[in-house]
C-alpha cells in the first residue's frame, strides 16, 4: 500500500512541484514486503507492512491496515513477529484481514492536508482488497472540506514489493523535481509494466481467500 501527498512550488515546465515530504501509503502491500525490507515500521498482505527503510527516511507515509488471529486484534502497534505470524499460520490459526474504511482513511490523510500538503496515494490493487475505494471516498470528501488542496489516488494494480517498487520510482521522480500530476500518469501508465512472481507451499489460503476455486485447489493439491 500506497499514496503519497504534497504541496506545490516550481516545477519543471512551470509546473507546480512535490513539496519537500512525499507522503506514500502503502496499503495492503504484501506481508513479505516487511520480511525482506526489514527495519523501519510494518506493511503487510491483508497484514501490512511498511518497512521500506528509503520510503520511511524520504518521508513517504503508511497507511496501516489490520488483522484478526486466534480471537486478537492486531494493528500498527501490536503485528506479530513475521517468523510468529507464519508459524502460527502453519500450526492452524486462520488470520483474518480487515481493509481500512473511509472514516479511518479520511483520519489518516488529514493531517497532511491540515500542513498545507496535496497527497498522491498509491493504494495496493484493488483487485486483491476495498481498501482502494475507501481511499478513493475519503479523498473525495475530503477534497470538499479542503478545496484549496488536491488528493490523486491511484490503483497500483499490484502488491507486495511491486507495488512498493513502484512507489520507490515515484518518490524518484517526486525528487527529481516532477509535479505530482506528473508522477501520478507516470504510475498508471507504468503499472502494467511490472510482472509480479510468486510460489506458496499450499494452495489452501489461496482458495480460503477466493483467490482460486475449489477445484483448482484441489487438483493442484493432488499435484503437489
Amino acid at each position: 500500500s500506497a499514496g503519497q501527498s504534497l504541496p506545490h512550488g516550481g516545477g519543471k515546465g512551470g509546473s507546480p512541484p512535490f513539496p519537500e515530504h512525499l507522503c506514500s501509503v502503502l496499503i495492503n502491500g504484501g506481508r513479505d514486503l516487511a520480511a525482506r525490507a526489514v527495519e523501519g515500521h510494518g506493511v503487510g498482505a491483508g497484514v501490512i507492512a511498511c518497512r521500506i527503510p528509503h520510503l520511511k527516511d524520504h518521508g513517504v507515509g503508511c497507511m496501516y491496515l489490520s488483522y484478526s488471529m486466534d480471537g486478537k486484534n492486531y494493528t500498527h502497534g501490536n503485528f506479530l513477529p513475521e517468523h510468529e505470524f507464519y508459524e502460527a499460520m502453519r500450526n492452524g490459526s486462520m488470520p483474518t484481514t480487515a481493509q481500512v474504511n473511509p472514516e479511518n482513511a479520511k483520519a489518516l490523510l488529514e493531517p497532511y492536508l491540515k500542513e498545507g500538503k496535496d497527497i498522491l496515494h498509491i493504494a495496493f490493487s484493488s483487485a486483491l482488497s476495498g481498501t482502494y475505494n475507501s481511499s478513493r471516498i475519503a479523498a473525495e470528501e475530503l477534497m470538499e472540506d479542503y478545496p484549496d488542496r488536491k488528493i490523486i489516488v491511484v490503483d497500483s494494480l499490484g502488491a507486495s514489493l511491486g507495488q512498493g517498487l513502484l512507489v520507490y520510482l515515484a518518490q524518484e521522480k517526486k525528487e527529481q523535481g516532477e509535479d505530482m500530476e506528473t508522477v501520478a500518469k507516470w504510475a498508471e501508465e507504468n503499472r502494467l509494466h511490472m510482472v509480479h512472481l510468486f510460489t506458496v507451499n499450499d494452495l489452501n489460503h489461496l482458495y480460503r481467500g477466493g483467490r482460486i476455486s475449489r477445484t483448482t485447489a484441489v487438483v493442484g493439491s493432488m499435484l503437489n
